[in-house]
């Protein structure tokens, strides 16, 4: 067994490699077929290649897409570099599991994407605030592309160690660390400590988290019931630039699964001075919605665009951008003439 297993495990990447680029010329469903070699397996051998299986698919796909993947020793951690817009050098990101390197892999892979189209539409993005930043793909990405400051915000401890962990890899690579926030806690209404509930199991790569309130959360028509919690931080918008002195952002992006209601809140004096010029915003719920247009209205900004994660469920999530509405035809144009 250990000679026919080290057999399989040589081979795996040639197969995979095969299989990813011609199943299609075959007329084969990939997982389909994927799926049942697996079920002809014992159940053994099937639950030690299939992990595997999954890792290798993603890095073809990523070496498709012009990337390339890496280990750092320093830093204990593998390093995917992904290339946008056309670039030669890739996007680097530490991925500490797999779904973080999925994650990585798939970003911007569907064109309908308005906030990757949006990220790379805002060339006069100066500050950026990544609002429930996960391990911070869109953060890292605007300052690849525009060098733009960034603020990360995020309630998972884990997540925070792959950010932390990327910072210190760009400033290996020459860039400022002082260009970076890291800031580990909820975005809330107001600054406070309080709850992180962590619905998910505690490891790199998950983000099924809720701060304060769990029945807050809800993604994809799902709620989940807390598996354990950890005390954090609570901060505001507001309070990130007017207390504690962080840059004021230019452009902010907010992504906390159903819990944005409360982060509008928490930004009522940022966007009523005008500061920002254009937001991203992750919207999950008709009553949240009602809401955060009508805040963003009487701050003097308009919607522009939206696109529906999920449809057909009934709690129906959108991303929905907002600007100014002196600049409205400039960025629609601009995300439209996008080059992702």
């Amino acid at each position: 067994m250990l000679v026919i297993t080290d057999i399989i495990r040589r081979q795996l990447p040639t197969f995979c490699e095969f299989f990813s680029f011609n199943a299609g010329r075959y007329g084969v469903q990939k997982m389909t077929l994927a799926h049942k070699t697996g079920q002809l397996l014992p159940a053994g051998l099937r639950a030690y290649l299939q992990p595997k299986y999954h890792w290798v698919r993603e890095y073809f796909r990523l070496k498709k897409a012009g990337g390339r993947a890496c280990f750092d020793k320093e830093l204990s951690s593998w390093v995917a570099e992904r290339p946008f817009a056309g670039r030669k050098n890739g996007m680097p990101v530490i991925v500490r599991s797999y779904k973080e390197f999925r994650r990585i892999v798939q970003f911007g892979g569907n064109k309908a994407d308005i906030v990757h189209k949006w990220i790379h539409a805002i060339d006069d993005c100066d500050v950026f605030y990544d609002i429930g930043a996960a391990n911070g793909l869109e953060g890292f990405l605007c300052r690849y592309l525009h060098g733009s400051k960034v603020c990360f915000v995020e309630p998972f401890t884990a997540s925070i160690e792959t950010i932390m962990r990327n910072v210190y890899f760009l400033a290996k690579r020459g860039s400022d660390p002082k260009d970076f926030e890291v800031v580990h806690a909820g975005c809330d209404t107001d600054s406070h400590f309080d709850r992180a509930y962590m619905l998910c199991v505690p490891k790199a790569g998950e983000t099924q988290i809720s701060f304060s309130d769990p029945d807050a959360y809800e993604r994809r028509g799902r709620t989940f019931s807390p598996v354990v919690t950890q005390w954090i931080a609570g901060v505001s918008i507001d309070d990130l630039h007017y207390k504690y002195g962080i840059a004021a952002p230019t452009h902010i992006k907010i992504d906390v699964d159903g819990y944005e209601d409360k982060v509008i809140v928490g930004a009522k004096r940022t966007i009523s001075s005008g500061i920002v010029k254009s937001w991203a915003i992750e919207i999950t719920g008709e009553k949240n919605m009602t809401a955060i247009i009508s805040a963003m209205k009487e701050g003097g900004y308009v919607e522009i665009d939206r696109w529906e994660h999920y449809p057909g469920l009934e709690a129906r999530t959108f991303d929905v951008i907002f600007t100014k509405a002196e600049d409205a035809d400039s960025l629609k144009k601009k995300i439209g003439e996008a080059a992702l």
